[in-house]
């Protein structure tokens, strides 16, 4: 699904620009909810895997995934692939709009395409695949906390990512610890 109304000949960069001042805009039209006790949860309503302006950005930045690339090898995302990437929480970041962040039908819809389309691609690349179901599990938790769900789904989408750190405790435990760091593993399930 696209924000941007965009032509043919735009580049990802281009598009990320663009995107990044039409938030701007929306930015300086918001005031910030600074009483707990009367603030809403924010309701995400990004309908793709990953935001779009997120995917330009990583795509013109060269920072993809090979599990999101198009296979010709040209190094251009495969939108259809690409999954959000988790991001730090932090003072100085500002707060994730709406279109940004993924309600539960599509989490769960991501978390289904990890599982029957990445689970097993990870055949000699076991490091790569790991960062990566990691680091979109990772991101998948997030989401589910910024919007304090709690439904069947929320708990469904927390036992899956378990399950993942599971598997890769026993699985990956031979790999070194530049591969695979069982600790941190762990603490992810907790």
């Amino acid at each position: 699904t696209s924000r941007l109304s965009r032509s043919g000949n735009m580049s990802a960069e281009d598009c990320y620009k663009a995107l990044d001042e039409e938030d701007k805009v929306l930015r300086q039209g918001l005031t910030k909810q600074s009483n707990l006790a009367t603030a809403s949860a924010l309701v995400g309503s990004c309908p793709d895997m990953c935001p779009e302006k997120e995917r330009y950005r990583r795509q013109y930045q060269r920072i993809l995934s090979i599990f999101e690339m198009t296979a010709d090898g040209s190094g251009e995302a495969d939108h259809s692939r690409c999954v959000k990437e988790y991001s730090r929480s932090s003072a100085d970041k500002e707060e994730e709009f709406p279109h940004e962040v993924r309600p539960a039908s599509t989490l769960l819809m991501t978390m289904k395409y990890l599982c029957l389309h990445v689970m097993d691609a990870g055949d000699g690349r076991w490091a790569d695949w790991y960062d990566f179901l990691w680091n979109r599990m990772r991101a998948i938790r997030k989401d589910i906390t910024v919007q304090h769900l709690s439904s069947p789904g929320a708990v469904e989408l927390v036992e899956r990512c378990t399950r993942f750190h599971v598997f890769t405790a026993h699985y990956l435990c031979e790999l070194d610890m530049m591969s695979f760091d069982a600790k941190i593993n762990d603490e992810n399930m907790a």
